[in-house]
């Protein structure tokens, strides 16, 4: 009998035999995934190399989910889980359901990806070399939190979060793609582990310590080519200063001066720092250093280029005699229209303006400054009888 037919048999007579285990179809090579048993009550079994999908919702799963050898994709909600969820070190476990209960525990030491949103009563625990995604996807802990081992790295992406009650151990490395994400509860990373700055810094229990500033405002504002940046604080605790860090895409940022703190104190103080290289639009945030080291960072401030503040022209209403037009920028350029859409001049130097509005006739024209960065000033220029 060929071996293909033999296989087949032994299949289903373990079917037969085990009526209440969940066994995957085998596909060779986990090719193109194969469904398993959608009315399930008892545990989910993925051994031998076999792939699973489980795509149905199931009201409660009794028994335990085990990824021992394959690889298992849950696409269906669960109500509860009365049971743990271990994944092997060569294996894969992809829930982009809900799983609204697990009693148990998580213990994954090869893959596990979370699109969907998980409450678990027991931890999830990453052993050294395992790696959990969060996609998009939330995982709670009611009771033990979340253990992550040395070697063993969390991955938060596309605003996903992790909420515990007991807070999260961290001897590995969590990531964050900056994108909204978020640990609550608690982050203990003094054994060794690391925080992608994104969500703050945890080298010790930061998620409940106290802040160390309470910063009142953060403002900025553009005058002169020059940005000038500033806030004041209520309280500060152990504070030894602001790093003041600039951003030209609101993502990476570059340290560009200091501000000494206060150390301690509870009383109000302003602080102010101008930013001399400011020529376009930027982004910028408060680094707030303690003496420890532990730091924080502030909300950001978004500044652009104001042709207001560097454009300057004259009389207006113009009635004869001279006009005088300057810019900061020698690059600035201007263009003149009617409001009828008459136009005068398009995008040209400014040094034409002046000849140009000696030969209009009354009524009220719009000028439109532009800069190299494309920012744009617009004010209406009114010509009267003369």
């Amino acid at each position: 009998m060929p071996l293909r037919k033999i296989s087949l048999i032994w299949i289903i007579i373990l079917a037969i035999s085990f009526p209440f285990s969940l066994i995957a179809t085998t596909i060779p090579a986990c090719g193109g995934g194969g469904d398993v048993e959608d009315n399930v009550e008892d545990g989910v079994e993925i051994d031998g190399g076999e792939c699973g999908i489980l795509g149905a919702d199931i009201g409660t799963l009794s028994g335990n989910v085990e990824v021992k050898d394959g690889q298992l994709t849950i696409d269906g909600n669960i109500t509860t889980l009365s049971g743990n969820i271990t994944i092997c070190s060569s294996c894969t476990l992809t829930i982009n359901g809900d799983i609204g209960n697990i009693t148990g525990s998580i213990t994954n030491e090869g893959t596990l990806v979370i699109t969907g949103s998980l409450v678990a009563a027991g931890k999830l625990e990453v052993k050294g070399g395992g790696q959990t995604t969060l996609d998009g996807g939330s995982f709670e802990s009611t009771g033990d939190g979340v253990v992550i081992e040395s070697g063993a790295t969390v991955n938060l992406e596309n605003g996903s979060s992790i909420t515990t009650s007991s807070g999260t151990e961290n001897n590995g490395t969590i990531n964050s793609d900056n994108s909204g994400n978020s640990i609550s509860g608690g982050v203990d990373s003094s054994g060794g582990g690391t925080v992608d700055s994104d969500l703050g810094d945890c080298t010790s229990d930061c998620g409940d310590a106290t802040l160390p500033v309470e910063l009142v405002s953060f403002k900025g504002a553009v005058s002169n080519s020059a940005a000038t940046l500033r806030w004041v604080t209520a309280t500060e605790l152990n504070n030894q200063g602001f790093q003041i860090e600039k951003s030209i895409d609101g993502e990476s940022f570059t340290a560009i001066g200091f501000v000494n703190g206060n150390g301690t104190t509870s009383q109000l103080h302003s602080y102010t720092f101008e930013d001399r290289s400011f020529n376009s639009n930027a982004y910028y945030r408060l680094k707030q250093v303690d003496f420890d080291g532990r730091f924080e960072y502030s909300p950001l401030v978004f500044l652009r280029n104001d042709l207001s503040d560097q454009i300057s022209f004259g009389p207006n209403p113009y009635n004869g005699g001279s006009f005088n037009v300057y810019a900061t920028s020698l690059e600035t350029t201007v263009s003149l229209v009617d409001l009828s859409g008459k136009v005068y001049l398009t995008d040209a130097n400014i040094s034409h303006l002046e000849n140009e509005v000696s030969r209009l006739k009354d009524g009220y024209y719009q000028l439109i400054f532009k800069d190299q960065q494309n920012n744009q000033l617009r004010v209406k220029l009114a010509v009267s009888n003369r």
